[in-house]
């Protein structure tokens, strides 16, 4: 059957619309399509890896290029990019491939952004290096709403990874130290393997394995935050400088040898989402810059010890972390809020009062804050402390120190994010909006 058929096309058809007709695709086709038009619509990484089916150009080098460049790409280009590949595809199969073998271990969307370059670059002719397999976590379990069974949900690298490798060289394994896991990965003789926020403690056992050894990419300016945040706590601390960090792992956590660091100069507003995704870009290529001289070994004779002396640990992020306390500065809590973007997220308590001509009932929602700036003085105009100055641009809130912190975006419960101004026509419509006293305990908010 012709890529043509599988697509659903009829004779005659072309474009991206006809080309993703299938039912299956549906979610895909409207994504692509809203996109064109706001590039603000990001497609899911699900949809991104069934596009992947039909083969990206070659201009595409990362997930997020896709939709921020906006490609207008044709059923011909799409239909010879698909010939090119499956013709690589076969070369490969027929002669056997002497590149670099290289093991990559990661789990969540933005280690698939990491993978999805190092997929691509590999299928060039003159690429030093294979992606010999792919070691995630196992999937979420969950029990489906449709048939109320339990089923097994796969993250973001696994789905990736079906569309570009055979089954065989994708390990999810429950522990990195399964010792059916352990041979399966000797078999393969990798020369080295990279990890990106892979998630999970690799044994002695493991890291004798790979012939130079195992490389991970941090994002942080090691030996400053080492640990599972460090991205969410550099931005909570305010930090203006930040970067990340490619070293070879050690038992002990992002302890190693650093092999090389990049700095980034980063700005007031940009949330921990973006961020990740932005660092580990910029590990990619430290990585790619490096490999000919880990693969010779160069590196480790190069890599610089980590100083003890300034050593600083990036904790796991917590649920009630996220609670918004009035006693904190607006700078405080507008760090906070983007460093807990998307998860966990920051909420508090607010009351909405009818107007005084309005029949309405006084409501109590949590709600949260998932975007803002530091506001000025003159922006709020309540009476009270607690009372909410609302306007089109944003939601001014008075913190107990007199600074204003400004809410640009908000999310009611169960619904999506809004603009102050659509909250104003929609919730807050003939209401009054105040913020609540702080509570004593945090935990009685998670």
């Amino acid at each position: 059957m012709s890529l043509r058929q599988n697509c659903g096309l009829a004779a005659g058809q072309t474009g991206m619309a006809h080309v993703l007709r299938k039912s299956a695709l549906r979610p895909l086709a409207v994504s692509v399509w809203q996109s064109k038009s706001n590039a603000s619509v990001l497609p899911t990484v699900s949809q991104l890896t069934t596009l992947r089916t039909l083969c990206a150009p070659p201009a595409l080098t990362s997930l997020r290029e896709w939709h921020t460049k906006q490609h207008p790409w044709s059923f011909s280009k799409l239909q010879t990019a698909k010939r090119a590949f499956c013709e690589t595809a076969s070369s490969a199969a027929a002669a056997p491939d002497t590149r670099a073998k290289v093991v990559f271990l990661g789990t969540p969307e933005v280690a698939a952004d990491v993978l999805f370059k190092l997929l691509k670059i590999s299928q060039d002719s003159g690429s030093p290096f294979q992606i010999a397999a792919v070691v995630t976590q196992p999937g979420k379990v969950t029990i489906s709403q449709k048939t109320g069974k339990v089923v097994s949900k796969p993250h973001p690298v696994q789905v990736l990874a079906r569309e570009w490798l055979p089954p065989e060289v994708i390990l999810f394994p429950e522990k990195a130290s399964d010792e059916d896991f352990l041979a399966t990965l000797e078999a393969m003789q990798p020369d080295v393997c990279l990890t990106a926020a892979y998630g999970k403690v690799l044994p002695k056992k493991f890291l004798k394995i790979p012939r130079c050894g195992t490389v991970n990419i941090h994002p942080s300016l090691l030996p400053k935050y080492r640990g599972a945040a460090p991205v969410q706590r550099a931005l909570q601390a305010g930090d203006t400088e930040v970067g990340v960090s490619l070293l070879y792992t050690v038992r002990e956590m992002d302890a190693g040898p650093v092999i090389a660091q990049e700095t980034v100069t980063i700005d007031s507003g940009i949330q921990a989402d973006a961020l990740l995704f932005h660092l580990f870009a910029k590990g990619t290529q430290l990585f790619l810059d490096n490999l000919e001289s880990i693969l010779s070994k160069q590196a480790q004779e190069a890599a610089k010890e980590q100083d003890p002396a300034h050593v600083t640990h990036a904790d796991k992020l917590e649920k009630n972390e996220g609670l918004l306390r009035w006693s904190r500065s607006a700078t405080e809590l507008h760090n906070q809020v983007r460093a807990f973007t998307p998860w966990p997220g920051t909420k508090q308590k607010f009351i909405l009062q009818p107007d005084a001509d309005s029949d309405g009932m006084k409501e109590e929602h949590s709600i949260k804050i998932t975007k803002t700036v530091v506001g000025k003085a003159e922006d709020w105009s309540g009476k009270e402390d607690t009372d909410i100055t609302v306007t089109k641009e944003a939601l001014h809130i008075k913190c107990d120190d007199g600074t204003v912190l400004s809410v640009l975006q908000l999310q009611m419960p169960s619904k999506r994010p809004v603009s102050p101004v659509a909250f104003m026509n929609g919730a807050l419509r003939n209401m009054t909006m105040h913020r609540l006293e702080d509570v004593a305990d945090e935990r009685k908010e998670e």
